[in-house]
């Protein structure tokens, strides 16, 4: 590592010692070598520690309290030395050329504030995916202006990304009050300010275990809400407000179901409610209508139809 690195390889972590030791190495096997690794240990309990002390001189490690992914990765920005800052989670890997493809790209592109790339999709040790984005869709990667098409399909997943220290003096800081969806908000609020370019081949390995594949669904689809709705106030673009509503009618609907199939059935009026604010969806008048019944009618419609309450 040189005294000023190229490129500050953040990696934020919080019990994942049984998987650090990979990522780390996956780092130190890139092809290109003008980089620096800053391991920041949010509150681990596990073996952390003693793992990052055998890379003590390879590694710079900060150890903090438990704050959240947000909260390390600015803690990681903030001690960055480089001019390019690549993300990695400590159960992620990165195929040996991935810094030198990006830096390559970034240093011939220099108007582009964030690169990203495709990844692997792996499930306990087996590829599902050999090219996300491709096999499962998305329609809006590219290079260019991206905060619309952001807006319609989260497609820059955070160990794909390198971006330009600057972004951050411009567009702030990760939002610490987002447990989940942060990424999401990180980057519309840099794709206002900076166009993105797309490297359209796999150098990331996005592994799902046990450990991060299951997800609070009221959580994951609140934090939607909110930064959704804080897009909507402060956006003047038509295209974007249009998609916004649109998606802002998903996550209501999403979150009402939620609710209603857990039996929080006032939480699931308000949330069906909310959806028709962003325009007319017959299943959420249906839902909401479900919903306001009593539940011994409810019980006793389903056994007269057959139909489970959440049959569409």
């Amino acid at each position: 590592m040189t005294t000023t690195p190229r490129v500050s390889v953040v990696i934020p972590t919080y019990n994942y010692g049984h998987l650090l030791e990979q990522c780390l190495e996956s780092v130190f096997a890139q092809t290109y070598k003008d980089y620096e690794v800053i391991l920041v240990d949010d509150g681990s309990t596990d073996d952390t520690p003693g793992i990052a002390a055998r890379y003590e001189g390879r590694i710079r490690y900060f150890r903090k309290e438990n704050g959240g992914p947000s909260s390390a990765r600015n803690e990681g920005i903030r001690q960055a030395r480089g001019p390019l800052i690549a993300f990695l989670d400590s159960d992620d890997l990165w195929l040996p050329h991935k810094l030198a493809v990006q830096t390559a790209f970034a240093d011939a592109h220099p108007e582009y504030g964030l690169v990203y790339c495709d990844m692997q999709h792996v499930e306990h040790g087996r590829v599902i995916h050999h090219s996300y984005l491709h096999e499962r869709g998305y329609t809006c990667t590219g290079s260019g202006w991206k905060y619309v098409d952001l807006l319609r399909e989260g497609f820059v997943f955070t160990p794909t990304v390198l971006v330009r220290k600057e972004c951050f003096s411009a567009a702030g800081m990760h939002d610490e009050g987002l447990r989940t969806c942060q990424d999401l908000d990180m980057w519309l609020r840099i794709a206002k300010l900076y166009p993105f370019g797309f490297i359209d081949e796999p150098l990331v390995v996005r592994q799902y275990h046990g450990d991060n594949s299951t997800t609070n669904a009221e959580r994951y689809h609140a934090n939607h809400i909110r930064v959704f709705l804080r897009e909507l106030e402060s956006t003047a673009d038509e295209t974007a407000k249009q998609v916004l509503r649109g998606r802002l009618s998903e996550q209501y609907f999403a979150l009402g179901y939620h609710y209603f199939s857990t039996g929080s059935r006032r939480q699931a009026r308000r949330c069906f409610r909310s959806v028709l604010n962003y325009g007319m969806r017959a299943d959420a008048v249906r839902y909401y209508a479900l919903a306001a019944l009593p539940e011994g009618l409810l019980r006793g419609l389903c056994a007269v139809t057959g139909r489970g309450p959440y049959a569409s």
